[in-house]
């Protein structure tokens, strides 16, 4: 996983709570409910990968200094 990932999910999250932002306005309700949804769930993932992303990063600078 790279931070590009991280960033892609993101995105993603931001573009489904436009969408839902336009369904409440147009009184799409059930379509609202979905996309909000799938905002949430993808910026939850894009918070763990994100933390993950970091923990591997530092991970890997403690290994590459000299003991």
């Amino acid at each position: 996983m790279s931070s590009r990932y991280w960033e892609l999910l993101w995105k993603r999250a931001r573009r489904f709570m436009v969408r839902a932002e336009r369904d409440l306005i147009e009184g799409d309700f059930d379509g609202a409910c979905f996309n909000s949804e799938q905002a949430l769930q993808l910026a939850v993932k894009a918070t763990i990968t994100g933390f993950t992303v970091l923990k591997r990063e530092s991970i890997a600078r403690k290994a590459s200094y000299p003991s």
